[in-house]
């Protein structure tokens, strides 16, 4: 039990530290965060990041990495699931537009698979990450295509156009302000993708 809760302790210091430079990147851009910065709004000495992460590189990093992996561990979730044909695609889109929502002032700056002023290495894993996730996705729509509902061939250029279509929904909501949550446009973009990339 003692053993339990100290993991669960790490896990909650963990989580505030990549969760800190999230925030501070958001409101200050790369250049302008020190270590010294997230520690403080993490409440952890600065030598705490040190156990994680060799560098100020390698903790924006994961923090990016963090986020990708998460949609991944969901978008696993709905592969595991019973759902088939269009109630599969729309879970698959339901999860990436919530995740997006969730975490909408960050994605914001979300670059082309690095941060800038993040190393090359940093980005590599990133785009791995990414990568595997647009491997979710496809998986998915060959299940969608296992019943009938998505006809393209190309389905791994398929799930990239699906999820930039969900990115462009989050861009247009930042756009316009007041247009409500991003799941709201969950049936117009499987339809939009249905009559489009998906036939």
């Amino acid at each position: 039990m003692e053993k339990e809760a100290k993991s669960n302790s790490e896990r909650d210091k963990h989580g505030r530290i990549l969760e800190s430079a999230r925030r501070l990147l958001v409101q200050r851009g790369f250049q302008d965060v020190a270590l010294d910065d997230i520690a403080r709004k993490a409440r952890v000495a600065k030598g705490t990041l040190f156990l994680y992460y060799r560098n100020k590189d390698g903790l924006i990093s994961a923090a990016f990495t963090e986020l990708v992996t998460r949609l991944g561990e969901d978008l696993d979730a709905v592969l595991d699931s019973p759902l088939s044909g269009r109630a599969l695609l729309e879970q698959a889109v339901r999860v990436i537009l919530r995740h997006f929502e969730r975490n909408r002032d960050f994605m914001a700056r979300f670059g082309a698979g690095y941060f800038p002023g993040c190393k090359s290495r940093s980005g590599e894993r990133l785009l791995g990450c990414m990568a595997a996730n647009l491997g979710r996705l496809a998986a998915i729509l060959r299940r969608c295509a296992a019943d009938g509902l998505v006809k393209g061939k190309d389905l791994e250029a398929a799930a990239s156009f699906l999820f930039g279509m969900c990115r462009s929904v989050a861009i247009h909501a930042r756009l316009k302000p007041g247009a409500g949550t991003l799941t709201a446009s969950l049936p117009r973009v499987v339809d939009m993708f249905l009559n489009g990339a998906g036939r």
